[in-house]
């Protein structure tokens, strides 16, 4: 039966097999954005809290926008814009509405 220095000393090389990387690590930055495809017809929107939604939701109404999502916490919801309109029409048109703070359009963040 193995004594207890033998142990320790087997199992010290062991433990530290398992504190290697299990893949190299990546030369890329840690955060890529990658711009939306050609067509992507979502806009991000936020707006002030004080002014509040109902004007950009009546807008995105008579603009015959789909509301995609409404982000309560973070004061913004995602519109897609009809096939008529242009991205850059889109734009110009929300960002005049009352309370607009920033309109964006939607992209792919990919972690790593």
């Amino acid at each position: 039966m193995p004594d207890f220095k033998t142990c320790c000393l087997l199992a010290l090389p062991l433990s530290l097999l398992g504190c290697q990387a299990t893949r190299p690590p990546s030369l890329a930055p840690p955060t890529a954005v990658r711009p939306p495809a050609a067509g992507s017809p979502v806009l991000i929107i936020f707006y002030d809290v004080k002014t509040g939604d109902q004007a950009l939701l009546r807008a995105a109404q008579e603009y015959k926008a789909k509301v995609v999502y409404q982000y309560h916490e973070l004061h913004g919801i995602a519109v897609a814009i009809p096939v008529t309109a242009t991205m850059e029409e889109a734009k110009r048109f929300f960002a005049k509405v009352p309370g607009v703070l920033s309109v964006e359009q939607d992209r792919v963040n990919t972690l790593y």
